[in-house]
């Protein structure tokens, strides 16, 4: 038998829910002989919507709750349209104050580095030592210069979404794009 408008037991749907909890809430489900728990059919689409619905707006809570957020909007569609997103605007805010927690961890790599430096800078240090502080150090400054990216990027998408930068979208040819690219990379590439 084959049911249409039936949920597959792998939905996202009903995964979240889980099989227990639809089943006590009065779910009913169909199997045919070779079905397993993915293929077969939950039959009540509206009880499944319901509950995930419930579960979503009770993870929601929990998100907001745990993350400081004063409004999360759960959804069970795939795709936020325009209609779910209508009228939502950026609010900007200032960064939450480091915890002690992260405190105490930043104050670890700046002794850390110090530490590092130190061992770079003595000239009777082993020659394992100096490797092993240059090998730090060039992890640190890495990560530094990942995280440095990562702020210029919000800050420009944050530019961007407060109307300070506009974007102006027109047609380019590829080879205009490397030979800026080129003209821009050339002081670095040159001795």
């Amino acid at each position: 038998m084959v049911l249409s408008d039936t949920v597959r037991g792998n939905d996202p749907r009903a995964r979240l829910v889980g099989r227990d909890a639809y089943l006590a809430a009065g779910g009913r489900i169909e199997r045919e002989l070779f079905d397993d728990d993915d293929s077969e059919a939950w039959a009540d689409v509206a009880l499944l919507e319901n509950l995930a619905a419930a579960k979503m707006e009770e993870q929601a809570k929990a998100l907001a709750a745990e993350q400081g957020l004063a409004w999360v909007k759960p959804t069970l569609d795939p795709y936020a349209s325009h209609d779910l997103v209508d009228g939502l605007v950026r609010l900007l805010a200032e960064p939450a104050p480091l915890t002690e927690a992260e405190l105490a961890r930043l104050d670890e790599l700046d002794v850390s580095y110090d530490e590092y430096a130190a061992i770079l800078e003595d000239e009777d240090s082993a020659e394992e030592a100096v490797a092993a502080a240059e090998a730090a150090i060039e992890v640190i400054e890495r990560q530094l210069g990942h995280l440095v990216r990562l702020v210029d990027d919000l800050l420009d998408v944050t530019r961007i979404a407060s109307n300070k930068i506009k974007l102006q979208k027109r047609v380019v040819t590829v080879a205009s794009i490397v030979k800026q690219a080129v003209e821009a990379a050339m002081p670095a590439i040159r001795p």
